[in-house]
C-alpha cells in the first residue's frame, strides 16, 4: 500500500517549536537529522552512487488551479556530465509522476494537493523515482542515520514524518537503525507516533505506535 493521505506540513518544514507531548519513549535516541530546525530529506544521505544527482520534487495545485512544480531538496550538481546539458536540464524540469507520494490539505480557502517524487540524473540519463523500492535502490546499503530517516519517512504505510527538533534516530549495534516518526500535535488534531526499524538492506517496518487524542474541539471558519 502506498501512502496517499498522511503527509501534512512536516514534509514542507519541520516545527521549530517546543516538542509536543510524546507517547513513545525516546530516551535512548541519540541522533538529530534536522538542520537549522528543519528536515532536509537529502542533505545528509550517503547514496549508493555519490556521483549522481538527486532531487525531491513537489507538484502542488489548488482546486481548479494549474499544478506548479518546485524542488524541495537536492543533492549534487545536475547535468554536469551530460553530452547535451540543455536537453538534460529540460528533461529534469519537465519530469513528473502520477504515482508518487500524495497528500491533501484542506482549510477555509479550500483544498490543495501535493505530489512528491524523486528524480535521479547521471550522465544526462534522467529517471523518476516514485516508489519506495526505487528509492531504496539509490540509498542501500543504509549506513547513516539520514539514510534510515529517508526510507522510514517514505516507506509504504508510513504515518508521520521527521519532526524537529530531535533526536529522531537510534543506531543499533547490528548496523540497523530505529527512526521516530510523528504527525499532528496541535490541540485539536491529536497526534500519532511510530517507531520504524530500518535494516541495512533498506527494509522498513513499524515496531511500535502510539496515539494521543486531541484535547480541544476546533471548528474551521
Amino acid at each position: 500500500m502506498r501512502l496517499y493521505a498522511a503527509l501534512p506540513l512536516w514534509f514542507l518544514i519541520a516545527s521549530c517549536a517546543s516538542s509536543p507531548p510524546s507517547g513513545l519513549d525516546r530516551s535512548l535516541y541519540t541522533v538529530d537529522v534536522c538542520l537549522g530546525g528543519r528536515w532536509d530529506a537529502l542533505a545528509k544521505i550517503t547514496p549508493a552512487d555519490p556521483a549522481g544527482y538527486l532531487e525531491l520534487d513537489v507538484s502542488s495545485s489548488t482546486l481548479g488551479g494549474a499544478a506548479q512544480k518546485s524542488i524541495e531538496s537536492k543533492r549534487g550538481a545536475s547535468c554536469v556530465t551530460a553530452a547535451q546539458p540543455a536537453t538534460c536540464a529540460s528533461t529534469l524540469a519537465n519530469s513528473s509522476s502520477t504515482t508518487g507520494w500524495r497528500s491533501e490539505t484542506c482549510g477555509g480557502a479550500g483544498c490543495s494537493t501535493a505530489q512528491r517524487f524523486f528524480v535521479a540524473e547521471k550522465g544526462g540519463a534522467v529517471s523518476v523515482v516514485d516508489t519506495i523500492e526505487l528509492l531504496r535502490a539509490l540509498v542501500v546499503p543504509v549506513d547513516s542515520p539520514a539514510d534510515a530517516a529517508l526510507l522510514a519517512a517514505f516507506a509504504d504505510g508510513a504515518t508521520g514524518g521527521i519532526e524537529c527538533p530531535g533526536p529522531q534516530v537510534l543506531p543499533n549495534a547490528d548496523g540497523s537503525f530505529e527512526v521516530f516518526l510523528a504527525t499532528g500535535g496541535a490541540p485539536c488534531t491529536g497526534r500519532h507516533e511510530s517507531r520504524v526499524h530500518v535494516s541495512v538492506d533498506g527494509t522498513a517496518r513499524t515496531v511500535d505506535t502510539a496515539s494521543i487524542a486531541a484535547t480541544q474541539t476546533c471548528i474551521s471558519p
